[in-house]
């Protein structure tokens, strides 16, 4: 490949730092004009006499988690909902997720591997079945699960103690629907 001789000099430390620092002002300059367009927006609503801070407040206001236990005790919270297909039961689905003790202590988390893991419903514990069906693509969940939908009286030493109950952070990348 022909590099120029200051390319060449360059180590690549510097030309990572480079690239920061022109992804940083590329997004100081967005944001310079995403202010520019409220403001003008502001201005044009004003002219107008039209006061609607309420109605764009309602649109642009974080979604509000939503909530439902099951009979069994499963504390199901759609944190985000997603825009995408819906997940069947029995589907084989791709995830991103966070399992914690009730203590807060991470137990296992896709975050220390980088990557989304693969897992087929069927084969989990009981509250992913329950809780995972349903979720949108995009969308991310949180599960409650109590220890008899979870491990159960054993638990799974030395990570997961007995009669535990878990939480689990779920976001929904895809999935495949069941084959059968």
């Amino acid at each position: 490949m022909n590099r120029s001789p200051l390319v060449r000099s360059l180590s690549r430390r510097t030309i990572a730092r480079l690239c920061a620092l022109g992804a940083c002002a590329s997004l100081c300059a967005c944001a310079a004009s995403l202010e520019r367009d409220d403001a003008a927006a502001a201005a044009g609503a004003a002219s107008n006499g039209v006061q609607n801070g309420a109605q764009h407040e309602a649109r642009h206001a974080p979604e509000a988690p939503t909530s439902r236990t099951t009979e069994d005790g499963l504390v199901i919270e759609d944190v985000r909902v997603g825009t995408g297909a819906v997940c069947p039961p029995g589907a084989t689905v791709t995830v991103f997720y966070s399992g914690a003790l009730a203590d807060g202590t991470v137990f296992d988390s896709t975050d220390a591997r980088g990557r989304p893991m693969t897992f087929e419903l069927a084969r989990l514990i009981r509250g992913w079945q329950e809780g995972v069906p349903g979720m949108r693509i995009g969308g991310v969940r949180r599960l409650t699960i109590p220890y008899p939908l979870a491990y159960g009286e054993q638990g799974r030493p030395p990570r997961i103690p007995a009669r535990a109950e878990l939480t689990f952070e779920i976001e929904l990348i895809d999935f495949e629907p069941p084959t059968r």
